[in-house]
């Protein structure tokens, strides 16, 4: 990240202080440029622990500007939409936190470049991450849900539905010396058949250190002794006779936590990719070299061939769901003022339809299909000759 200093008559807002500002550029690749004017520090790392680190060199002109101000002027009557979780004044649309901080976001205008005003004590700029994909999706970019890394020399691209087994798939390779891309969320060029990865928190699961002992001491020692607690509850739950479990409400809550990825946070560490894979992590993009689909499904592991172009069609619903917040934001947004519609939003499936059916084009493609918790040296067995086509 790059810090400078602004001429405060720049801000839309007000901001207490001696005139300086603090401004801090995150850059997704070159491709984008995030600039944040003073963040506090709960901002830098909440937007860090999605995105990544900052690589490639700031644009002169950001794509989007996030201001942090102490207070958001009210223009006329402030009113509110749904249990305060959205406000309207006679200017400007607002979401609201659950603290009762706003930020200021003008749907009619996202996807170009603009700003978003937020009180200082939002913590995490909300919408972020599809609000950054309408940016991409303007330049000609997907922001696809998927894994990816780089093995033997080969680009991987893992995409499916959430929890459909990207994750399982990246581990194994990962233990086998692959180079790491992304686990959630990767940049794809069409123009180029090029992966950029978002290298936010990688999430790994009890059961999957489990399998690979290996990474267990790479994550935080808070983190292995809440795990290693919920699997002492777990033992003890399946211990007990049924009869003793109860019925009711608390005991379907029991019941749930006593399953593989029943509760996240319980059962789960998120931790940086630099210190679960070390060195192994991937600079710069990648080539799509093979496209995968991974899925949850009954009996053995398999790998299937499918159509490109079927991935592409899925992915464009799958992407749609994963914009569900900002669309339900744009549907309050266009109930405060129905005359500001943004185009890109409402047509922006069919066009990373298009976008992903150019990208996928000619390639070939297979679907990975795994049963849940999965065996992951299995899927590794599977998958690898189709990486690696020289082992068939």
């Amino acid at each position: 990240m790059s810090v400078a200093k602004l001429d405060p008559r720049t801000l839309a807002a007000p901001v207490t202080g001696n005139g300086h500002h603090r401004v801090v550029d995150h850059v997704l690749h070159g491709l984008v440029t995030i600039r944040l004017i003073d963040p506090p520090e709960s901002a830098l790392r909440a937007l860090r622990r999605v995105l990544g680190p900052s690589t490639g060199s700031a644009a002169a002109e950001p794509d989007i500007t996030v201001t942090f101000v102490d207070r958001l002027p009210t223009v006329g009557t402030l009113r509110t939409i749904g249990l305060n979780d959205a406000a309207f004044d006679d200017a400007h649309f607002y979401r609201v936190d659950e603290f009762g901080h706003r930020t200021q976001i003008d749907f009619g205008a996202l996807g170009e470049p603009g700003e978003i005003l937020c009180e200082r004590g939002v913590s995490v700029i909300p919408l972020l991450v599809p609000i950054l994909g309408l940016r991409l999706l303007a330049k000609g970019y997907v922001l696809l849900h998927s894994g990816a890394f780089v093995y033997e020399g080969v680009g991987v691209l893992v995409t499916g539905w959430e929890k459909g087994g990207k994750t399982e798939t990246l581990l194994p390779f990962m233990a086998a010396g692959a180079h790491y891309l992304s686990d959630e969320w990767t940049i794809v060029s069409p123009d180029d058949g090029l992966l950029y990865g978002l290298s936010g928190m990688t999430q790994v699961w009890s059961w999957h250190l489990r399998q690979l002992p290996e990474f267990w001491a790479r994550i935080p020692a808070a983190d292995r002794q809440r795990i290693r607690a919920m699997r002492l509850y777990q033992r003890m739950y399946r211990a007990l006779p049924e009869s003793v479990r109860g019925g009711g409400i608390a005991a379907g809550w029991l019941h749930r936590l006593s399953l593989e990825g029943g509760y996240p946070l319980l059962g789960q560490s998120r931790v940086a990719p630099e210190l679960i894979f070390r060195d192994h992590l991937w600079q710069g993009s990648a080539p799509l070299d093979r496209l995968f689909l991974a899925t949850v499904a009954s009996g053995p592991t398999a790998v299937l061939p499918v159509e490109a172009a079927e991935i592409a069609r899925r992915m464009a619903a799958s992407l749609a769901y994963e914009r569900r917040t900002l669309w339900i934001a744009y549907q309050q947004s266009l109930y405060a003022f129905p005359e500001r519609r943004n185009m890109l939003l409402e047509s922006a499936s069919l066009r990373e339809r298009e976008l992903l059916l150019r990208l996928f084009a000619g390639r070939t493609a297979h679907e990975i299909r795994h049963s849940y918790p999965a065996d992951l040296a299995e899927i590794y067995r599977m998958v690898r000759p189709y990486v690696v086509e020289d082992d068939r």
